[in-house]
């Protein structure tokens, strides 16, 4: 019971400790604003023995699509 007490108490005052301060511009260098794209892709692979969601993307042209890195090399 002390236990439950003690990981109460430790949960109630490290809650505080927790903040959200980060600016999310910071999160990208050097990087630039992008144009708007009227399309989106979603990309799955299917076979017998699999299914698998790799990534979304923007069309850019009639043969490239722009995605992350994530969605390639998962």
């Amino acid at each position: 019971m002390k236990f439950l007490v003690i990981l109460a108490l430790a949960v109630a005052l490290t809650e505080g400790l927790v903040t959200s301060d980060v600016a999310p511009e910071g999160f990208v260098i050097n990087g630039a604003n992008g144009t708007h794209t009227p399309h989106h892709v979603l990309v799955e692979f299917f076979n017998a023995q699999q299914l698998g969601f790799f990534g979304g993307g923007s069309i850019i042209t009639s043969t490239h699509i722009l995605t992350s890195a994530q969605c390639v090399h998962g």
